[in-house]
């Protein structure tokens, strides 16, 4: 009986990996292998009301992530999103595509209790200036807002914050 548990434990584990391992290659054959420098977003303001160019000054890593209020698996992140917004050490902007203009959307999060950075992109403007098809979508820059890598799909706290810390001099 034990062996036959430890089989299947290990099965589990393997089919797992072969899970994991496939929804990351697929993350990033999906997600967008070039964008646009952040001055794309000069001129632009969160829903709050805050300059993007007072939220993009300093020298740290950028995660600019692309989401929508119509997306189950975004919705899933937003916990992460608030979490990750909380981390000194990047700087986490997101842009809502398709989900309204500022009031709405400000309301849509107050009613979930998130307040992380996020710009309104109702007309998916700036979704498709950055090259951006598939949500949820997360664009990485470096400490020097050079556009580095992408990911598309659900990611982890810890997976957000391994593209971070990599990407970190």
């Amino acid at each position: 009986m034990k062996s036959r548990m430890l089989k299947l434990s290990r099965e589990i584990a393997i089919w797992a990996f072969v899970v994991l391992a496939a929804a990351s290659i697929t993350g990033y054959l999906r997600a967008p292998h070039e964008a646009p420098p952040l001055e794309a977003l000069s001129g632009r303001e969160t829903i709050d009301g805050t300059a993007v160019s007072d939220i993009l000054s300093g020298k740290k890593v950028v995660l600019l992530h692309f989401w929508g209020v119509w997306c189950p698996v975004c919705r899933e992140e937003l916990e992460l999103l608030q979490n990750l917004s909380k981390n000194r050490d990047i700087i986490l902007l997101t842009v809502a595509v398709g989900s309204g203009g500022a009031a709405e959307l400000s309301k849509w999060m107050h009613e979930r209790g998130v307040d992380f950075p996020v710009i309104a992109d109702a007309d998916s403007s700036l979704a498709s200036k950055f090259g951006v098809e598939i949500y949820p979508t997360t664009l990485y820059y470096d400490e020097q807002k050079r556009f580095v890598l992408s990911d598309s799909g659900y990611t982890s706290m810890a997976g957000f914050e391994l593209r971070a810390a990599i990407l970190k001099k």
